[in-house]
């Protein structure tokens, strides 16, 4: 049995995807966030003997998440940690204490994350002990873990450019061996969504698959209509 860790905040509004404003409204901005989160859980549920745990944060007792756990069948758990990394590493031992060997942590930033991606991930834990996806932002979308978590959480500048370097010189440092999945990127800023908004418009006139409660979220922002860098993404 695979384990996928999906990190999810509380969906508070004014309180999350605050840097898609102001060209989307708060309101507009938790639907997006909703809609994010939701298609990467049911992504991650098409997975055969793969178990999701949901990692909130700050706290689980929104009605959402429950909602979320019953539809999905998810383990739910707090994230704790005075930092991202401890939160992390926390939900890698919780698994590793359920047995359960290989393990993979996404965010609800890449709803348009490749199914493949994510397989990729588990099938390389099976011959490297570390596995991650670099963001074009610097971060990483993706962490993989296979057996006890291994220390490369510490001294990390989280939320800044220098996220993935840092650590892959920590898994460096400590003569891990470790593959890298292809490059990606989050959905931070408006400019991002704009450039989601065409990749998916490209996608669907082709047929393509895509996450469907995103994309319709997407095609109801204000801020889309008559907007000419949409227009000239498209």
């Amino acid at each position: 049995m695979n384990g996928l860790i999906v990190f999810a905040k509380k969906p508070l509004l004014g309180r999350v995807k605050t840097r898609l404003q102001p060209e989307v409204t708060p309101e507009e901005a938790l639907k997006i966030y909703r809609a994010f989160s939701e298609d990467t859980i049911e992504k991650g549920a098409s997975f055969p003997d793969t178990r999701i745990w949901l990692g909130a944060f700050p706290d689980s007792d929104d009605p959402w998440f429950l909602e979320l756990s019953q539809k999905y069948h998810l383990r739910l758990f707090n994230q704790e940690g005075e930092d991202l990394g401890k939160r992390m590493e926390g939900a890698f031992h919780l698994l590793t204490d359920e047995k359960i060997d290989l393990k993979v942590i996404i965010g609800t930033d890449t709803p348009h994350l490749p199914l493949s991606y994510i397989k990729m991930a588990f099938d390389y834990l099976k011959t490297v002990p570390v596995v991650i996806g670099p963001s074009r932002d610097g971060g990483y979308y993706l962490l993989g873990i296979s057996g006890d978590p291994p220390p490369i959480f510490d001294h990390i500048h989280w939320s800044t450019g220098s996220v993935f370097k840092e650590t892959v010189q920590k898994i460096e440092g400590l003569k891990i061996p470790y593959r890298l999945l292809p490059e990606w990127f989050d959905i931070d800023t408006y400019q991002n969504l704009v450039d989601l908004y065409s990749r998916l418009s490209l996608s669907n006139s082709f047929g393509g698959t895509l996450p469907p409660r995103t994309w319709s979220v997407l095609n109801s922002i204000k801020s889309f209509k008559g907007n000419r860098s949409v227009e000239q993404n498209r």
